[in-house]
């Protein structure tokens, strides 16, 4: 495997257990990242020491190996283009309700300026 196959190389990468489906192999790629947190605790003639530790993991390709190659195959991450594109949108929508209303009120002051002038804003009289 390449590489450039794996975009964000300092991550570690696990490989899963291979599965045999035919005359194939997959094997699973994962992106993990864990915390461990420990600690000791020293009370008169008592010591005691405790840690637990926490590992996510994402899958992120499927790697297929034939008889003749390795293919590598990326899992796309969909979930992650939704949500930037909410966001996004989340943060148009306002500035384009803002463009419409100003052009609104822009257009009014328009109209009205123009019906001034031509003096359709003074009452008529009644007989």
């Amino acid at each position: 495997m390449s590489r450039r196959a794996c975009p964000h190389p300092a991550t570690p990468l696990l490989t899963g257990d291979p599965i045999a489906v035919g005359n194939r192999e997959l094997i699973p790629v994962l992106r993990g990242k864990g915390t461990v947190r420990r600690g000791v605790s020293l009370s008169g003639n008592r010591v005691a020491a405790w840690g637990h530790g926490v590992v996510h993991a994402r899958p992120i390709a499927i790697v297929v190996c034939d008889d003749e190659r390795e293919t590598y195959t990326p899992i796309p991450q969909t979930t992650r283009a939704a949500v930037v594109g909410a966001c996004i949108a989340a943060i148009a929508v306002p500035f384009a309700a803002l463009a419409v209303v100003y052009s609104i009120r822009k257009l009014v002051a328009a109209v009205r300026a123009a019906s001034t002038a031509r003096g359709y804003d003074q009452p008529e009289e009644l007989p």
